[in-house]
């Protein structure tokens, strides 16, 4: 399947998900939709177009084609990253908690990468005498 394909797939799934959950907890997304002024609608669909589906699609599209440590890598540390700018943009106050948990997020990928060029080293491999 390709990235577009698996794109539109997660993407509608999710849509239809939260769409139907919408309707049975707060606003359903039609109807918080028709309450905005047309400015913040215009915003909605850049959320929902350049924010979600682009950024789904290319980073699927990215995904297929870097080596699985390195997504492994860029995936753990999302979290890490997401942090980063609510401190830096939004003023987030991060409590002792959120640094531990930074900590450990920073512990496990150096874990994961010292186990993996464990693995990787050519003297790890077999060879063939003879």
């Amino acid at each position: 399947m390709d990235s577009l394909h698996l794109t539109t797939v997660q993407l509608a799934t999710c849509a239809a998900i939260f769409s139907a959950a919408s309707l049975s907890y707060g606003d359903s997304i039609p109807h918080f939709f028709a309450t905005l002024n047309p400015g913040r609608r215009m915003l909605f669909l850049y959320l929902v177009l350049a924010c979600t589906v682009f950024a789904f699609l290319v980073q699927t599209w990215a995904v297929r084609r870097t080596p699985p440590s390195r997504v492994s890598l860029l995936l753990g540390i999302e979290p890490i990253w997401a942090a980063i700018v609510g401190i830096a943009i939004a003023h987030d106050n991060v409590g002792l908690v959120g640094y531990c948990g930074i900590a450990l997020i920073l512990a496990g990928t150096a874990s994961g990468r010292s186990s993996s060029k464990i693995t990787a080293s050519p003297s790890a491999q077999p060879t063939i005498n003879g």
